[in-house]
């Protein structure tokens, strides 16, 4: 997955988002049609070509898991990305749990 940190001074917004009790129910409560998930990092956006692009992530899933942990902030994305070369991931997209494998890019 290749994460934009270059986002100081930048209008984009992050690729992540950390979804918290405050953050999820006020996105339910927007969204009748937002998954029923009690934790996870939303993703916001996908590089086209990045590895999260070619192994199908799109925005607006969630990340619940990589490789059988919880991922509840972006420094867990963050910390399995940099540090692992395969990761099974289960994401929530809508009403469907899927499994999603990503090969990140190796780190120099």
């Amino acid at each position: 997955m290749s994460a934009d940190s270059s986002s100081a001074g930048s209008s984009r917004p992050p690729p992540l988002v950390v979804l918290g009790c405050r953050i999820l129910a006020d996105m339910k409560f927007r969204d009748s049609g937002f998954p029923d998930v009690s934790h996870g990092v939303l993703i916001h956006s996908v590089i086209i070509g990045s590895p999260a692009h070619q192994a199908g992530l799109k925005p607006g899933d969630i990340i619940l898991e990589i490789n059988t942990q919880r991922a509840a902030t972006a420094e867990d994305v963050f910390h399995a990305v940099t540090s692992q070369a395969k990761l099974t991931m289960m994401v929530r997209r809508s009403y469907e749990t899927l499994m999603v494998t990503v090969l990140p890019e190796p780190v120099e």
